[in-house]
């Protein structure tokens, strides 16, 4: 009976243990961000990230997926804003600024964009559409 109460208390304790450890739940807002921009030319979009956790997010990005260089070699580049820390219950906006070389091809780039946290194996991805077409002039 001993040995049971002792087993029995261990499993309580190690149940609240593993309830009270911190818990990270990032979530980005949208499932897709488009760009549209001109060769030579730099934009920027938007996105939210969502800290549902219980302590701060410190994100990174990960851009592998991402088709951003076209046959000959011209690409596309991307800078991310950081606004890491973002505290827990509450968004956070980031900023992609895309900039097209002078010659790359007029044609859709993008993929998939990972964004995590470099703190846990929190994760969510989002798509990423950059469409690079010709300058149209307004007369």
């Amino acid at each position: 009976m001993k040995q049971q109460l002792v087993l029995f208390s261990a499993f309580i304790i190690l149940i609240a243990i593993v309830s009270a450890a911190p818990q990270q739940v990032l979530d980005v807002r949208e499932s897709v961000v488009n760009i549209k921009l001109s060769q030579s030319q730099t934009k920027t979009a938007s996105f939210r990230v969502f800290n549902g956790g219980t302590t701060p997010l410190s994100i990174s990005y990960d851009t592998s997926a991402l088709d951003l260089i076209d046959r000959d070699g011209d690409r596309i580049s991307l800078a991310f804003s950081d606004p890491s820390p973002i505290s827990p219950n509450t968004e956070a906006n980031v900023t992609i600024t895309a900039h097209a070389d002078r010659r790359v091809d007029l044609e859709n780039y993008g993929g998939k964009v990972t964004v995590r946290d470099r703190n846990s194996p929190a994760n969510d991805t989002f798509v990423l559409n950059i469409d690079v077409s010709p300058e149209v002039c307004n007369y």
